[in-house]
């Protein structure tokens, strides 16, 4: 024999049960529901993994506008070594840096490559890298870095080395990064 079981606005079928089992199960569900959801796992950084010199580095997702491949550079006559030249990027001009002494590798050519083109700072910087890799997320309980860069998790993808984007652009020799368009 089957009953109807109402409480607020719920209606449950009872089959098999007591009606007062039934409301005792659907007291404790009610009492399951309106209990405080457990914490969330805090998500992590989210980065964007990129080669240079052979090695893997990675810079938070939240700081580039974007990636594009090298398409073409022009030069700038007497420019420091660490700026390749200048490339236009969605019809915006980014001066195009050379990392890789900064990062305690040899330097590179401008030949071919990604660039990440960074938010925010004034002059638009782009660095040129050998590739793009990919996104990941850090574990939750990652510092950032204390210096210009600090060593990674190591993953399936091997070690990664984080960059600071802050200390960077200050080591590029371009001063504290200042927030642009």
């Amino acid at each position: 024999m089957s009953e109807i079981l109402r409480a607020g606005d719920i209606q449950v079928e009872v089959e098999g049960l007591s009606l007062a089992g039934a409301a005792a199960i659907l007291a404790e569900r009610g009492r399951h529901m309106r209990a405080a959801p457990a914490a969330a796992a805090t998500p992590g950084t989210v980065v964007l993994r990129w080669s240079l010199g052979g090695e893997s580095f990675a810079l938070p997702l939240a700081e580039i506008a974007q990636v594009v491949p090298l398409r073409r550079l022009s030069p700038v006559p007497g420019a420091p070594p660490a700026l390749l030249g200048l490339a236009s990027v969605r019809r915006r001009i980014v001066n195009v840096m050379d990392v890789s002494r900064l990062l305690g590798l040899e330097g590179r050519s401008a030949a071919d490559g990604h660039l990440i083109v960074l938010k925010g700072p004034v002059p638009r910087i782009a660095l040129l890298v050998d590739r793009a890799e990919g996104v990941e997320t850090l574990p939750a309980d990652f510092a950032p870095p204390d210096g210009l860069t600090a060593p990674g998790p190591s993953g399936e993808n091997g070690p990664l080395t984080i960059v600071d984007k802050g200390r960077l652009v200050e080591a590029l020799g371009l001063g504290p990064a200042r927030q642009g368009d």
